[in-house]
């Protein structure tokens, strides 16, 4: 909302009966003029999302819409940033000691109770849904994006989504991002804004995998609904390990998915 000088300017007899001015009124020969008060936004709360949040996004559009060396070092490039940049921003500019605890009996308990909850929501989802996916469709895909996969190199790599790429997101969504959104919008503004940060690089990958709109619509309002949970959870506790425990699970039962749809009915 902008303003005129008319609107704050009062008349200088008017003011003689004010015992006390604020500090806000700038004196003129001819009138005490009120100065707008602007709104100050700090950088260190909304730059280090717009540095972050879409890097995951243009990775996968790469990867996408420009396959081969251009896309794939598009995509480790974003990766990278989008890994470095919470730890660089932490200690350089919020200027924050870093602190490590271990998962306590709580973080365990709590996590293996949440992560088989979703896990068992995960393979029920794809149990209803399994009759939307082209088995010949997705398999081809993935050949023209990663290459002819063995059992031996996808369970490597689903080693790494289960155990490192999950402690990576709690790292960078949970971690940076939402404590980022809470403090710049506390409460459940900032779950949901998470949420949908996390959201969106997943909702480009389905895309990519799938041909199915209600494939990626339900994959993405799944996805959604555990970067909620999760974010809701760092909120509660304080700490990446419930998140990244369960996630580990739901992960778990999506590399099973991904098992069954690239390798079931096949000769290994």
């Amino acid at each position: 909302m902008s303003y005129s000088s008319q609107e704050f300017v009062i008349p200088l007899l008017k003011l003689k009966s004010i015992p006390h001015l604020p500090e806000s009124f700038k004196v003129t020969q001819k009138h005490y003029m009120l100065k707008p008060i602007q709104p100050s936004i700090d950088f260190k709360l909304w730059l280090p999302l717009l540095l972050v949040a879409p890097a995951s996004s243009l990775g996968m559009l790469a990867i996408k819409l420009l396959p081969g060396m251009i896309g794939s070092s598009i995509f480790v490039a974003c990766s990278l940033w989008m890994h470095s940049l919470p730890l660089i921003w932490t200690l350089l500019v919020d200027r924050q000691p870093l602190h490590f605890t271990p998962p306590k009996k709580r973080d365990w308990l709590v996590g293996i109770c949440l992560g088989m909850l979703l896990a068992g929501t995960i393979l029920g989802l794809y149990g209803v849904a399994s009759h939307w996916i082209d088995l010949t469709d997705v398999r081809d895909r993935v050949v023209s994006k990663v290459g002819e996969l063995s059992l031996p190199t996808f369970l490597a790599g689903a080693m790494f989504i289960v155990l490192i790429n999950t402690l990576l997101e709690e790292y960078v969504w949970r971690w940076f991002v939402f404590r980022k959104c809470a403090a710049w919008q506390p409460g459940i503004l900032a779950i949901a804004l998470s949420a949908l940060f996390f959201t969106s690089h997943h909702v480009i990958e389905l895309a990519t995998y799938f041909n199915d709109g209600r494939v990626v619509l339900l994959g993405s309002l799944a996805v959604f609904a555990a970067g909620m949970i999760w974010s809701r959870c760092y909120q509660v506790y304080r700490s990446i390990w419930i998140g990244y425990i369960s996630h580990a699970l739901a992960s778990a039962a999506i590399v099973t998915v991904a098992w069954h749809l690239l390798f079931s009915n096949r000769v290994l």
